[in-house]
């Protein structure tokens, strides 16, 4: 048996829910032997595996490699053994080793989220819940052409275009990677996709991603991505037409506010390659005079002494001199920081921003 019948072995026992189709479908859009990462039992059978995903995520101004893990998966009979705990770090030995400077995933609950805490990982991405009744009008001042059934590969110029310049930090997606996005919604059951143009424009104005939840099948918008407020209340109304009678829940992203009460924690971030990260941040902001002391003991090369300073970093095995450092941390906490929001940031010295993680595969 190959690797990638042995992970879709895994995948059908892990994820039973995904029908035969769609698995197929994303197989065939993401798997190769580069992305592919298992371990076996001591008899040498395959019991565990995961994707490591390729992604371009920007960061303080720069576009920069970031991993994603996806797929992440222990044949039953084989759970509580560490098997899972050994892929976890050979994935992140494997992205600090190809240049990867973040690693990130999503995780499917809060058992998974303290679980991921432990290799370094860190809640770095959160969402706001904006409440709409079914009865609600989103009303426009410009006119709207629905063109939701625009071919998805003739939307992906205004897709990536709004993407850009929405976002200040966060992962951007590549043409294959929103056919993917676009090809789940088609196959997935209670999916929604909602595009608007401007009469005369020209361009798409606005899109928005929506599932249907619960019982009652309401409509959460996962994703909304517009050229104005006008044109989100454009796309929100497309989507509501295509769910009449629903009430409609907006899951906004956070960029400044400190994550508290009614926020939904979503992505988690963990820094593979630091010096790469505080280099990036220096040459944002040339001002910056920081030094961090990190102790990393999964990727114990990355531990050390970080000098950031004048535009640029140096990073020490041995310490700082006689200063000492003005930051001690852990990739955890190292993480939290550099994607905080702008009031946290200005306690710590080290400038921040919380991430966009949109249309990721979960």
């Amino acid at each position: 048996m190959g690797r990638k019948d042995e992970i879709l072995k895994i995948w059908r026992e892990c994820f039973p829910e995904d029908t035969p189709q769609w698995r197929d479908m994303l197989f065939d859009a993401v798997y190769s032997e580069d992305v592919a990462l298992t371990v076996a039992d001591s008899s040498g059978l395959t019991v565990s595996s995961l994707l490591l995903l390729p992604y371009v995520m920007r960061f303080h101004g720069a576009e920069t490699k970031m991993s994603y893990i996806y797929g992440a998966g222990t044949l039953p009979r084989h759970r509580m053994k560490g098997h899972m705990g050994r892929l976890i770090r050979m994935a992140l030995h494997e992205a600090a080793a190809r240049g990867d400077v973040f690693v990130g995933l999503v995780p499917a609950s809060d058992r998974l989220r303290q679980y991921y805490s432990r290799f370094g990982f860190s809640t770095v991405g959160y969402r706001r819940e904006q409440r709409y009744t079914a009865g609600h009008s989103f009303v426009t001042d410009g006119a709207y052409d629905d063109v939701s059934s625009v071919c998805a590969t003739d939307l992906y110029a205004d897709f990536s275009r709004m993407e850009s310049e929405s976002m200040r930090c966060g992962v951007r997606h590549s043409l294959q990677q929103f056919l993917t996005v676009m090809a789940d919604v088609a196959m997935s059951d209670g999916s929604l996709f909602a595009a608007v143009s401007s009469v005369g424009s020209g361009r798409v104005s606005a899109m928005a991603w929506a599932k249907r939840c619960g019982a009652r099948r309401d409509v959460v918008v996962t994703e909304l991505l517009s050229d104005s407020y006008d044109a989100a209340n454009a796309v929100l109304s497309a989507l509501q037409r295509q769910a009449p009678g629903s009430p409609l829940t907006v899951l906004a992203a956070t960029e400044d506010d400190v994550a508290g009460g009614g926020f939904i924690p979503g992505a988690m971030v963990r820094i593979t390659d630091p010096a790469a990260a505080f280099g990036i941040i220096a040459k944002a902001d040339p001002g910056l005079r920081l030094t961090v002391r990190l102790t990393d003991e999964t990727l114990p090369d990355q531990s050390g002494v970080y000098v950031v300073s004048g535009g640029s970093v140096r990073h020490s095995d041995t310490g700082c001199g006689p200063e000492e450092p003005d930051l001690y941390v852990t990739p955890d906490v190292l993480a939290a920081m550099m994607f905080s929001s702008n009031p946290v940031a200005a306690v710590t010295g080290l400038p921040g921003g919380r991430p966009h993680f949109s249309l990721m595969l979960d």
